[in-house]
Formats: C-alpha cells, sequence, structure tokens
C-alpha cells in the first residue's frame, strides 16, 4: 500500500513538472514528454550544467538520441537561439567516395519518377588586373585614376542536381544518391535531400526545391 502511494505520488510530481516544462522555442512537450517524465522519474537530470556537471552524462544516457531535441526540457543545455536561421537555409554536405557519372546521366534523363531534376551553368569569375589611367585637371596637374574591371563570368560546364520531391533523414539521403552515382549530396535541415553530379562545384545549389518539403 505505502510503495502504490509512493509512485502516484512520484507521478504526480512527474505531471506537475511536465506542466511546468520551460516554455522554449525547442522544447516540444508532446515529443519529449515521455522521455522527460522517465528521466524525472529517475532523477538524472537534477544538477546544474553551469556549475557542477556531475549529472550530465547519466542525464544523457537517460534522454539518449533523444538529447537534442529534449535536453532543452529538463534545463541541462543552453536554451536555443529563437532567432536562428531556417532550417531551409541551413545544410549538411558530404563527397560520395563511389561516384558513377555514367549511371548518373542515365538516371537524370528519367522522368515521371518522384524527383525534380535541375540543370544550371557551373560559372567562374575572373577578375582582371587593376588598369591605371592618366587625366590632366584645370591646372594641368596630373590625376592617376585606379579602376578595377568588372568581374568576367567563364561558363565551364553544367551542373545537374536531383531534388527528392519528399523529405527524407539525413542517411536515406545519402543512400539515395549513391545509389544514383551521384558524386555529393546536400541534405537541408528541414528535411529536403538534394543529389549533386560530378561536374558540379561547391555541392550543387544551396537552395531548397523539394516540391513536398519546402517548409
Amino acid at each position: 500500500m505505502m510503495r502504490r502511494h509512493i509512485l502516484l505520488m512520484c507521478w504526480i510530481s512527474v505531471i506537475f513538472t511536465l506542466a511546468q516544462l520551460r516554455e522554449s522555442c525547442c522544447c516540444n512537450k508532446a515529443y519529449c514528454a515521455a522521455v522527460v517524465s522517465k528521466c524525472m522519474l529517475l532523477r538524472t537530470c537534477e544538477c546544474d550544467y553551469r556549475k557542477e556537471c556531475h549529472c550530465c552524462k547519466n542525464c544523457s544516457m537517460c534522454l539518449g538520441n533523444m538529447w537534442t531535441e529534449c535536453c532543452d526540457c529538463v534545463n541541462m543545455c543552453p536554451p536555443k537561439n529563437s532567432t536562428e536561421s531556417p532550417p531551409t537555409s541551413r545544410s549538411a554536405v558530404e563527397d560520395l567516395p563511389d561516384s558513377v557519372p555514367s549511371l548518373y546521366s542515365v538516371l537524370v534523363e528519367q522522368t515521371g519518377l518522384k524527383w525534380t531534376v535541375m540543370t544550371f551553368p557551373v560559372i567562374r569569375e575572373f577578375q582582371q588586373p587593376d588598369k591605371t589611367t592618366e587625366t590632366s585637371g584645370n591646372q594641368g596637374v596630373s590625376f592617376y585614376h585606379t579602376t578595377v574591371n568588372d568581374k568576367n563570368v567563364t561558363i565551364i560546364g553544367e551542373c545537374t542536381v536531383v531534388y527528392f520531391d519528399d523529405c527524407m533523414s539525413r542517411p536515406q539521403c545519402r543512400t539515395s544518391c549513391e545509389s544514383m552515382g551521384a558524386a555529393s549530396y546536400r541534405w537541408f535541415h528541414n528535411a529536403c535531400c538534394e543529389c549533386v553530379g560530378p561536374t558540379c562545384i561547391d555541392y550543387g545549389r544551396n537552395a531548397v526545391h523539394c516540391s513536398n518539403c519546402l517548409d
């Protein structure tokens, strides 16, 4: 009876604490409630990481792979900047060692598949050396003006990238682009996946164009 009473009190305490979860841009109550309640019951996250982080290891083990999303709910990481750039403007890139250009070029010609193919010129900018010209002023004094020519743009090839229509995880993006023979990939933090062809530079285009994954 006493044990049941203690458990009941623990659950009441957890429910009350969850109701008081800090209002934060990154504390997802619906996503984190279960794991946070478990960690609260185990009392694994009850220390101040800014002073003495003696519970940090146990707390990280308790939250597991949900640490990034839920550490803010238990006051175990700095609150994330609510003004940070949107997910569509942030991405991760990686080279793929087993690129197959011939396979990639065939697949990007296929139509009716769940991706969008975009081709754009690969551009290099060259700047000519400064030129100095001499002109005469009203009093016969020479003035030297240094001018810089506009940058000359040279097209050195074409880049073809593939945007999958639907959102996917980064491992799925990597695997999908590998299966196409792509040279690299760019995975946006909103889960849009871009496969980059072998003739591209700078990992394709740093812009989201996944038709069903734009937010």
